[in-house]
């Protein structure tokens, strides 16, 4: 989901878990809280409401990276590659 949220060129402000640091890059493409933390996710929604440059300066670079990095032709192609660099590899896998 987050991905389709940076490819519409949403700011997002995600807890600091999981997968999503992968993702999101504080500052650059996003915003991050604690998790569980309200307070901190709160000023962080305020801080955006107050600061509309901030949202589409995120939003912007948010879509920028997505479509760079996360768009199914380049994750195809990373996919096809591994594969290619599998069958090619003069490594074999031993057998009993």
């Amino acid at each position: 989901v987050t991905v389709e949220y940076m490819q519409s060129q949403l700011c997002v402000i995600a807890a600091r878990e999981g997968a999503i640091p992968e993702l999101i890059q504080e500052g650059r493409n996003g915003l991050f809280y604690t998790d569980y933390n309200y307070t901190e996710l709160a000023n962080l929604i305020k801080k955006c409401f107050y600061n509309r440059n901030l949202i589409k300066q995120l939003g912007n670079q948010a879509r920028i990276d997505a479509i760079k990095n996360f768009c199914i032709e380049n994750n195809f192609t990373k996919i096809i590659d591994v594969y290619e660099k599998i069958c090619n590899s003069k490594n074999t896998i031993p057998t009993k």
